[in-house]
């Protein structure tokens, strides 16, 4: 397997993480889609200033331009998935969010210039039919959310996956003109003054942020760190951006996992929907992971 690909598969787990522990803050300890998000960022940009601390990586000048890209479209994106989390399944979002790989594999040829072989394009029509299983059958109403319609969750991860994928066009112009170290510290380092600023608004005043929010605030800035150096660095080995989101694409697959599980175990569920519903998700999730494959062996 291509040394880039293992980096791809270490992002997607990340990433998962990532989305369990917003759904876990969602669902049972802040009710609120903003707070989650700029406690989350602050966190990441805590985690980076650390490391900039011992690294003292330089700031990237020369991608200044494809940074504030970065910034802008991340933290839209994030934004998104976060309130997707607060009105839908973790097992319907995640896998939703693949919708990055057509998006992207589009926005690369107008902006970044790729072209692929027809099968890397058959996986990535494949990928579309997947995420559409996704969309069907009747699923109720998610677990702690404002009773939402459940197509509300589905239209904004879509938005989410959108911008996503504007963002991977940002930091692959990014790591054209910087290091990819460089690119991911000063990103989330500026993300996370801008989130300070938004936690610190007199709107959140009147939740209570309890010390253990604050430590899983801290862990996904961690989380964020990790999964986004070993995206990055997927970037830069495969010299793109399709390939690599076509594997990013199974992070589906470990929302699909824990969702499914931690629907039935938890006293108070996750989630909870109809054996069909899983069934079709399933399906979809499978249709993903042949496009993954055909990448691979491609």
């Amino acid at each position: 397997m291509v040394t880039y690909a293992y980096y791809a598969f270490g992002s997607a787990a990340g990433l998962a993480g990532l989305s369990l522990i917003a759904k876990t803050l969602v669902r049972y300890r802040i009710c609120d889609a903003g707070l989650v998000t700029w406690g989350m960022g602050t966190g990441a940009g805590v985690a980076a200033g650390v490391v900039w601390l011992v690294l003292r990586v330089p700031f990237p000048t020369p991608a200044v331009w494809p940074l504030l890209g970065v910034v802008a479209a991340a933290q839209m994106a994030l934004w998104a998935v976060n309130r997707a989390l607060q009105e839908g399944d973790l097992s319907t979002v995640v896998p939703l969010l693949s919708l990055r790989i057509p998006l992207a594999a589009a926005m690369a040829v107008v902006f970044l210039g790729e072209t692929h072989g027809l099968g890397i394009y058959g996986a990535v029509v494949l990928s579309c039919v997947g995420v559409a299983l996704f969309g069907v059958g009747r699923p109720l109403t998610a677990q702690g959310g404002h009773g939402t319609r459940p197509a509300v969750p589905i239209v904004i991860a879509c938005a989410a996956a959108a911008a996503f994928a504007l963002s991977d066009q940002f930091a692959k112009l990014g790591l054209d003109r910087s290091d990819a170290l460089d690119l991911l510290i000063w990103s989330l380092m500026l993300r996370g003054v801008f989130c300070a600023a938004m936690l610190a608004r007199p709107t959140y005043r009147q939740y209570r942020v309890a010390l253990r929010d604050w430590g899983m605030f801290l862990v996904s800035g961690g989380l964020s760190v990790a999964a986004l150096g070993c995206l990055y660095e997927a970037f830069h080995l495969a010299d793109g951006v399709t390939l690599v989101n076509v594997i990013l694409g199974t992070r589906g697959l470990f929302g699909l996992v824990l969702g499914a599980v931690l629907g039935r175990v938890l006293r108070v569920p996750l989630e909870k929907q109809p054996v069909r519903i899983y069934v079709l998700r399933a399906v979809g999730s499978g249709l993903l992971f042949a496009a993954v494959l055909i990448v691979l062996l491609g």
